[in-house]
């Protein structure tokens, strides 16, 4: 992946002189150019055996903004009893750019953790090599319960309390 770049060759070359000098360079107009700096150096020679040498510098940047697209919302039943988390896993998160970087997705939470009951906003970013432009998406999860007991009013919850009990002799 790269970009054309165009210059007055010409140009580099200029001399007070009428003839016209081509340039030796390590680059050539219209050539294409990777993300980042490149050294251009030129090297003119005249008819009269003189030579000037001259170098700029090529800055390609990647200025566009990644694309993102995340899963929509979801809603999940857990069904086992007195479960109160699921595991959410997805794979559904796109992330493209205009070079051939390596994108990495990273969400918050991640996909394989426990969510709770209730609604909880996941937030996904894609970043590349560059790391200039962030984008970032959401999407919601959210858990309710299928056959879950209250816990005030479950058989099961084990609440134990402890009295203590004096006894007084007269």
């Amino acid at each position: 992946m790269g970009t054309v770049v165009e210059w007055n060759q010409e140009e580099i070359c200029a001399d007070n002189a009428v003839e016209n000098i081509n340039p030796e360079c390590s680059h050539h107009s219209g050539d294409k150019f990777p993300l980042g700096k490149t050294t251009v150096v030129c090297s003119c020679t005249d008819g009269s055996r003189n030579v000037n040498r001259c170098s700029f510098l090529i800055t390609i940047e990647d200025n566009s903004v990644s694309p993102i697209i995340c899963p929509p919302n979801r809603a999940l039943v857990t069904s086992a009893h007195e479960t109160t988390t699921a595991v959410v896993k997805w794979s559904d998160i796109s992330c493209t750019n205009n070079t051939d970087d390596n994108i990495q997705i990273s969400c918050s939470p991640r996909s394989g953790s426990f969510f709770h009951l209730g609604k909880t906003t996941v937030t996904c970013t894609c970043s590349d090599i560059t790391e200039s432009k962030r984008p970032q998406c959401s999407f919601i999860i959210t858990v309710t319960g299928k056959n879950i007991f209250p816990y005030e009013s479950t058989p099961r919850n084990n609440c134990y309390f402890m009295l203590r009990v004096y006894w007084y002799v007269s």
